[in-house]
């Protein structure tokens, strides 16, 4: 190997054959106005532009690319380099080929919008976002749910319990009433017809006197 070529462990933009051939590359080849405007990343809702990233490469490519979508999100997201649409372009044209520049474009115009935006929302994706807003809702209700089940269950479990207690209460004292009325009905019924027969037997005896 020549001197000067030892690049083992060396990413492909630290390679510097490389570099000088992508900055040949691109000063060949003509670009969208759009790609002259700097965009600062970190006043972008990044879970808003992923979003979109994975949705449009599906629509592209007819399949979810779950790599495609990771390189571009770690493309923008690398912060020790000033982001550039033009090597974007290139390094993931592999990938999307023809339909590159239109995804690119797309994209870059999103970034710029968004950084007008206060909170970092393209005006292309204000549906988008509040469909995100819903489903951060949903989730969080999720973990919120989760938490208190056990709780919940034991609040109903002591619940059923006081209400079988009371309902046995109410059973036993109505039948403890039941069994004293049935014993004093036995009772006068009894002193009635002891008082009846002691009668009957009082008038035998004086009329056979």
């Amino acid at each position: 190997m020549a001197a000067g070529r030892s690049y083992i462990g060396a990413t492909y933009e630290q390679d510097p054959f490389y570099k000088k051939k992508e900055d040949k590359l691109i000063k060949s080849m003509t670009w969208p106005p759009e790609y002259s405007q700097k965009v600062d990343i970190k006043k972008v809702n990044m879970k808003l532009i992923n979003k979109w990233i994975s949705k449009r490469t599906t629509q592209i490519l007819e399949i979810e690319d779950e790599i495609l979508a990771n390189l571009i999100t770690a493309f923008l997201e690398n912060t020790e380099n000033a982001l550039d649409p033009k090597k974007l372009e290139l390094s993931i044209h592999g990938f999307l080929e023809e339909n590159t520049r239109g995804f690119v474009l797309e994209l870059w115009r999103l970034l710029i919008s968004a950084n007008k935006d206060p909170n970092g929302i393209p005006s292309a994706l204000f549906e988008e976002s509040l469909e995100l807003l819903v489903e951060e809702g949903k989730e969080e209700n999720k973990r919120e749910s989760g938490k208190r089940p056990q709780k919940k269950w034991r609040e109903r479990s002591r619940e059923r319990g006081r209400y079988r207690d009371d309902y046995r209460h109410r059973e036993r004292h109505r039948d403890s009433h039941r069994h004293k009325s049935d014993s004093s009905s036995s009772e006068k019924t009894w002193s009635k017809s002891s008082s009846s027969s002691s009668e009957r037997e009082r008038r035998h005896r004086k009329y056979h006197r």
